[in-house]
């Protein structure tokens, strides 16, 4: 942002005239990239607003200065004699401190642009920018840098018409004891009848980056849940594929098959098969595919972000090929009381799918597990 000089004072900004159409770039192939555009085009409109009214109440100044409307003369004289148009010293000091802040949000907003607006990366790349959250990351701190930073320069009326939100977000990101949080809602507390000055604005600014830090910090705990999700995924494919490889390759190293009245059960045919181990693996993903239909409407993580209800979902379908080949091979061993031998192909597989229903018990629990971190990442504990 290039500046101008009158009087000895930096201008904050350009005139409308000169400045850049506000665009807000995309498309993109993200919908996390898409509302990081829609947040930063949002913020750089309110800092052009800000930093327009900021220069016109600049020019109003020198202009009552250069007409003479100052009947003190304190204008010129304090200033050192610059003459007419020239500010005083502390006058100056804080255009000077309001134009850093600016050039700083000017400069977060463009950090986030460039990195939401990225592309051609590989899929490897991709793939492991998802799950390490670089990129949100760095896109998320520098849009709310840029917003506490904003803050610092809003107008007062502006500010109390935003302090409604302000309040809400410290109160769901900050705990009740949260000193932070304490002096802001202390400072509020008096439904505005009072000016925003320097320190009362440096007290609400800290506390509202907090607050997104708070937030950064839930939503990281978040995406390292869903990331364990997918290795414990991945894992249990490699377990199950290895499982029905072996039977593939050797049926009898891994044997399904139960000694009936009518002679031998297997879960295809009646002796033991490369199909064995396969069938009765899909009998408990079919299993578990039905569970994760039936469990759809009474989901506590629909709409969570970092596509959590999908990774749960491709946890629960290999677990419940797996808990159906232990299950079989638990009933095979006399390991469960009452349960020692089937007399049918048919009960072979009718066990497999219970088997395969049971898997719910253990992505039930986490399935609480990651409604706990989403009550924690909207936490409203205001007491």
């Amino acid at each position: 942002m290039s500046t101008l000089l009158r009087g000895r004072v930096r201008r904050t900004a350009l005139p409308v005239s000169e400045q850049s159409p506000l665009t807000v770039g995309g498309p993109t192939v993200s919908a996390w990239r898409e509302e990081a555009l829609s947040r930063i085009a949002s913020v750089e409109a309110l800092r052009r607003q800000f930093a327009a009214e900021r220069a016109a109440s600049l020019d109003a100044r020198l202009a009552a200065d250069e007409s003479g409307d100052d009947p003190s003369g304190a204008g010129a004289a304090a200033a050192g004699g610059f003459g007419v148009g020239s500010l005083l010293p502390e006058e100056q000091a804080e255009a000077a401190r309001l134009d850093e802040i600016d050039d700083a949000i000017v400069a977060h907003l463009a950090v986030a642009r460039q990195t939401a607006e990225k592309r051609g990366m590989g899929p490897v790349r991709r793939w492991y920018s998802a799950l390490s959250g670089a990129q949100v990351q760095r896109v998320a701190v520098n849009i709310d840098a840029a917003t506490v930073q904003l803050l610092r320069v809003a107008p007062a009326d502006v500010l109390r018409g935003a302090l409604p939100g302000l309040l809400a977000h410290l109160r769901r990101q900050l705990p009740m004891q949260d000193l932070r949080r304490v002096e802001a809602e202390r400072l509020t507390a008096d439904n505005g009848a009072y000016s925003f000055d320097r320190g009362r604005r440096e007290i609400l600014a800290f506390a509202v980056d907090a607050a997104y830090a708070a937030q950064r910090w839930s939503q990281a705990r978040l995406r390292g849940f869903r990331n364990h999700i997918y290795a414990a995924t991945a894992m249990i494919v490699t377990i199950v594929a290895g499982l029905i490889a072996v039977g593939l390759w050797e049926p009898e190293a891994l044997p399904l098959c139960f000694t009936g009245p009518d002679g031998v059960v297997c879960p295809v045919g009646d002796r033991p098969s490369a199909a064995d181990v396969p069938v009765v693996a899909l009998m408990g993903l079919v299993a578990a595919a039905v569970v994760e239909v039936l469990s759809l409407r009474r989901s506590r993580t629909d709409g969570a972000p970092f596509s959590l209800p999908a990774a749960l979902m491709m946890l629960r379908l290999p677990l419940g090929s797996l808990t159906a080949i232990l299950g079989i091979l638990l009933i095979r061993a006399q390991f469960l009381p009452g349960l020692d031998q089937l007399s049918s192909s048919a009960q072979v597989l009718g066990w497999a799918l219970a088997f395969g229903l049971a898997q719910q018990f253990i992505s039930r629990r986490v399935e609480r597990q990651a409604a706990e971190l989403l009550l924690d990442t909207g936490r409203d504990d205001v007491g």
